[in-house]
């Protein structure tokens, strides 16, 4: 059963046994004059119910005991390279932390709650969310699972993108408002990644390194990895 938030009540939580809960997570941020400020949240949304209507176990679907709830998209995260861009809102490192952990604490009390699921769409959150999923691990013996676009989209070939074509292209294909075709240039934010160098230059941050993966290859990898950490949480029955 897919329960979600922004139209289903708190009864209906409490009808299934099992519950996953599902968080989008983006930021609010400068992407050129290609996406709006909201993408990286919009996407993970739309990709986490696009899943759900295409993707999802039917064992989940069928079932009247297990529950997957939706959560509304987190909207802001830690992007302090692009605060001297209008439109940009980042929050600092311990109050992301802060967040994540409180949201985890107040949904882990649901009875019946077998883990939390967090889909990022913002590459910079990605090492924060690792380090907060460790620490919730081992501090509150948590059931945490990080699911990173950016890092399935890194294993398709694609080492960097801000804005880039594939961006666009996953934004119109989850029904998102874009203009043109995406910063084509070789962005400069990063250089050197496969060495562990990681060099900031904000000048030419639009754009891409590496390969443009696949989208239906994409999205495909991206269910695998929804269902793949799916059935570690359901199947535990701790």
């Amino acid at each position: 059963m897919i329960i979600d938030c922004t139209c289903h009540s708190g009864e209906s939580i409490t009808k299934c046994i099992n519950k996953v809960v599902l968080l989008p997570i983006g930021s609010l941020e400068y992407h050129g004059p290609y996406l709006p400020l909201a993408v990286d949240a919009l996407i993970t949304d739309r990709l986490i119910r696009k899943y759900l209507k295409e993707g999802v176990i039917e064992e989940v679907i069928n079932s009247s005991e297990k529950c997957l709830i939706l959560l509304p998209p987190l909207y802001y995260g830690y992007s302090p390279e692009w605060t001297n861009y209008e439109g940009t809102i980042s929050l600092d490192r311990e109050l992301f932390q802060w967040l994540i952990v409180h949201i985890y604490l107040s949904v882990s009390s649901i009875n019946g709650f077998k883990g939390l699921i967090i889909v990022n769409g913002h590459g910079g959150n990605t090492s924060l969310l690792e380090a907060i999923a460790r620490d919730i691990t081992y501090n509150y013996g948590g059931r945490i699972g990080v699911i990173d676009i950016w890092r399935i989209a890194s294993r398709l070939g694609l080492k960097y993108c801000h804005a880039c074509p594939f961006e666009i292209e996953l934004a119109k294909e989850l029904g998102i408002n874009t203009i043109g075709k995406g910063a084509l240039n070789k962005a400069n934010l990063r250089a050197d990644v496969e060495d562990g160098i990681y060099l900031y230059d904000r000048k030419e941050a639009l754009g891409y390194e590496g390969i443009l993966p696949k989208l239906d290859l994409f999205i495909k990898e991206f269910y695998i990895s929804m269902n793949k950490l799916l059935g570690i949480f359901l199947e535990n029955n701790k």
